[in-house]
């Protein structure tokens, strides 16, 4: 690995990888378009004779031609992906900071430095380290329990997808950007459902990272905002921080916050005593 590389190098390969992917598909949409146009020539009686023929000719050319620029767009976006692995794997600290260029955040790579035997515990250990009184972080967890039994792949029941199938989908591209965002499917551990709030969890996080539970932590943090975060911060009741991050954060359609209080309690008791 270079020695002279960046922690922001990183982040300007996912943006390469996310940008050749988004031609690919501009590539095949023109292809559709030009494969239609080939057809009305060959089938429309009107047009006959040479200058037809040239017409297909030429249409048959730009259609040869895209299936090279695709091809060469794959190549491209394969190779990126192993400079970034590799890049990846030779600075261990690019996976665990904020990736950033000129002080605007482009991705988080796995998440801060999760420590714990399971989600929640890690959930737990996480919160308070930035901060957030047990209380608080007892808040937060019971309303993530209610969502997601803290499940960073967790996609909303019923919708027609299995979890690992969702994020495989995001992750190969068979569900883009567009369509995370606007399926109404809740995702990830807070059950992201709105379509602007999941467009900004995928461009936070990329493709790539979808599902990982530090940087789905990461992004929560900073979506909370300075109130909210400052209100868990100094919380001095569980079930009462449950209640505020329900209706403040998730304002879900439930507005009885009593089982996410329990949990809430619950989660206090187990680490605080």
């Amino acid at each position: 690995m270079n020695e002279n590389y960046s922690i922001s190098d990183y982040g300007i390969f996912s943006d390469a990888i996310s940008t050749t992917n988004k031609l690919k598909v501009s590539v095949d949409s023109a292809k559709t378009t030009v494969n239609d146009v080939k057809g009305i020539i060959d089938n429309d009686a009107v047009f006959m004779g040479p200058c037809a023929d040239s017409c297909v000719e030429a249409v048959s050319s730009l259609d040869s031609g895209m299936s090279t620029i695709n091809d060469n767009f794959t190549t491209i976006s394969n190779y990126l992906a192993e400079v970034a692995t590799a890049y990846k794997s030779g600075d261990t600290a690019a996976a665990n900071k904020v990736l950033s260029i000129n002080g605007t955040q482009l991705r988080v790579g796995e998440g801060g430095n999760l420590t714990g035997n399971s989600n929640e515990e890690q959930i737990y250990n996480y919160l308070v380290s930035k901060g957030f009184s047990p209380q608080g972080a007892a808040g937060i967890m019971g309303n993530l329990q209610q969502e997601s039994n803290f499940r960073a792949d967790n996609v909303q029941n019923g919708m027609g997808y299995e979890d690992a199938d969702y994020v495989a989908g995001i992750k190969n591209g068979t569900i883009s950007r567009e369509d995370f965002a606007n399926d109404s499917r809740g995702f990830g551990i807070a059950q992201w459902t709105y379509h602007t709030r999941k467009a900004a969890l995928y461009d936070y996080l990329g493709p790539e990272n979808i599902d990982s539970l530090g940087g789905q932590l990461d992004f929560m943090i900073q979506e909370m905002g300075a109130d909210l975060s400052s209100d868990m911060k100094n919380a001095t009741s569980a079930s009462q921080a449950a209640a505020k991050f329900h209706n403040v954060y998730e304002k879900s359609a439930d507005a009885n916050t009593s089982t996410r209080e329990g949990y809430a309690s619950n989660i206090y008791n187990k680490y605080n005593t």
